[in-house]
This record gives structure tokens, sequence and C-alpha cells, in this order.
């Protein structure tokens, strides 16, 4: 492996060709360690590889093998399944579903691999392939797992990029590009997607060319900014978010810190316009406040009504920081 490379992730790179400087290369492939999962869709992807692993998928109902795995897989790490957002119905789709994935499965290969990690030297791309199909000729198929709604409409470009770059991860192991390249909905079905080298390689190029920019600025977008790592202390972002027709943050001074008996926390903030609140925060989210009187960021959360919004386990709260910092 070349130890001096700067690697990317497939996952990130849609984010990298978005804005440049939402991206930070690492020294080191990031191997995805284990742990216990905390929602529906980590479970999803674990139970995924037990039927996978053990031939579940070619049961004579491969539905149940695919349910009895999420079962086995939660048992396992001591996680009640029903307390999970969308545990419950997480769980019916593997089921109703698990066919039409082992029908996928079988139809472009003889062995199937999960969580397969792959690297490739030449353009420092990595990634963890939820399933890889191999049919012995140097073809077979890619396969993404999606839990959530991230491909119930059209597919989302982010979304196709990241399959494109495990096709090419594919290519690198394997020395051919494979014959299917899909996106699998729990909600949908399968979602395979068009490609020809051709827009492989041109994609390819396009994230050398994105890396090989000296002093890359910020190119914020609502759909892009939404899950970079760096919007608490983006200023470029803060600017044009004011714009969106649709925000989900806000900037201003903490004046008020309320505590409910529950354990949850609300938030008083004072914009150059009028006072916002953000409620639902949980202790752990509200670690890194800022002293009553300084500036505050928030991001990642719902506007529930004209000067109130909702935190939700994805929002983040800091203090205002220097985008060079």
């Amino acid at each position: 492996m070349n130890s001096g490379l700067r690697w990317v992730s497939a996952t990130a790179v849609g984010r990298l060709l978005r804005c440049p400087v939402s991206v930070t290369p690492r020294a080191r492939p990031d191997i995805p360690a284990a742990h216990a999962p905390d929602n529906a869709g980590s479970l999803a992807h674990l139970a995924l590889g037990v039927w996978l692993e053990s031939g579940g998928w070619n049961d004579e109902d491969p539905g149940a093998a695919l349910q009895a795995a999420w079962d086995a897989e939660a048992e396992r790490w001591g996680i009640h399944w029903r307390r999970l957002r969308e545990g419950v119905v997480v769980r019916a789709r593997l089921r109703s579903r698990g066919a039409e994935l082992a029908h996928l499965v079988t139809s472009a290969g003889r062995r199937a691999q999960s969580e397969v990690f792959l690297t490739d030297d030449t353009t420092g791309i990595y990634g963890a392939l939820d399933v890889i199909v191999d049919d012995g000729d140097g073809g077979g198929a890619v396969i993404d797992l999606k839990s959530g709604r991230d491909v119930v409409g059209t597919l989302d470009e982010a979304v196709r990029i990241q399959l494109l770059m495990y096709a090419h991860l594919f290519r690198a192991k394997y020395g051919k590009l494979p014959t299917t390249v899909a996106a699998f909905s729990l909600i949908r079905g399968a979602v395979p997607i068009e490609f020809s080298v051709e827009e492989v390689d041109e994609l390819i190029e396009r994230v050398h060319e994105v890396r090989a920019m000296k002093d890359a600025v910020a190119s914020p977008d609502e759909v892009g900014c939404r899950y970079c790592s760096r919007r608490l202390r983006c200023d470029p972002h803060w600017v044009a978010a004011k714009e969106w027709p649709k925000p989900d943050c806000v900037e201003g001074r903490l004046t008020k810190i309320e505590r409910a008996a529950a354990g949850m926390i609300a938030l008083r903030v004072e914009t150059p316009t009028t006072t916002e609140w953000v409620t639902n925060l949980d202790a752990h989210q509200a670690t890194n406040l800022p002293a009553i009187g300084e500036h505050l960021r928030v991001v990642r959360i719902s506007q529930r009504r004209h000067t109130e919004w909702v935190a939700s386990t994805v929002t983040r709260v800091g203090p205002k920081a220097s985008s060079t910092d």
C-alpha cells in the first residue's frame, strides 16, 4: 500500500466533488471497527452480513432467514430492536424484501461476500462494500443496502457517485468493472444504475483534478452541507444558509438554557432579527455549549414553528469557530 497517499472514502467522494473543502483526506484508509449498532440501519447491515456468510440467501425462504439474522444480531449485541427508531418497520422490510435481494445476488454470480474492504493505491480511494458478488469471470455485482429513504425517489447524485466509486474499487481488485451495480432499498427494492467505463474514468479524473486544487474554497449548498462535519466552523456555509428557503440551522447569542425534569434541554438564541428556541436536545448534545452571552451555532434541526426548532439524534451544537481553525 502506498504510504504517501492521502485517502478519501468512496462515500465522501460525492461531497468532495460538490465542495472541495468538505472532506479532509486521511493518512491511511479507515477500516470500520466493529461496534454495537445504535440504529436500525446499522443492525440491518449486520444482519445482511450474517445472512450472506451463512448462506441464508439460498434458503427456501430467504426473507425469513434475513429476519432471523436480524434477531440473532440483536441478541448478540444486547439490542432491544423494538426500541430503535423504525426498528419494527426495518425488521418487517427485511422479511418482505429478502426474496428479491436473494434473487439479485444469485442472478449476479456464484459467490457472495459482505463488508468487503477495498483500496486503490492509484487513486487513494477506499471503501467497505456491503455486497460483492463474483461470477468467476471478473464480472459480478456490487450491491449497496439502503435501509432509509435516500433512494425512495430519484437516485441521489451522491449515492450514484458512491456506487460508481465502489465499481471502481471492484475493478481495482478484479481487473474489470462489475456487470451490475445497484442500490437495494428496503423501501423501494433493487435500483440498478446504468453506467459505462467512460463515465467511471471521467469521475476518477474529476477526483484527481479536485484533489490537485490549491487554495480550494467552500461551495456551500443546502443539500451538500447537510451532513458535512465542518458546518459549525465553516463561515461560508453560514453566509449561504441565510438565503436557503428551508434552512436546518440557526446561529446567534445564547441567552438562556432550560432543563426539563426528563433531562431534555432547550436553548434560547438571540439572532439579529428575532428570538429562537431550540428544544429536545439531550445532555450529550449540550456538552459543548458556549457560556451565556456568547455565540452559538446549531445544525441539523427541524423548524416546528417560526421561532422554534426541534433537535434530533443527528443535531450538532457548538460555539462559533473560525473556518481556519
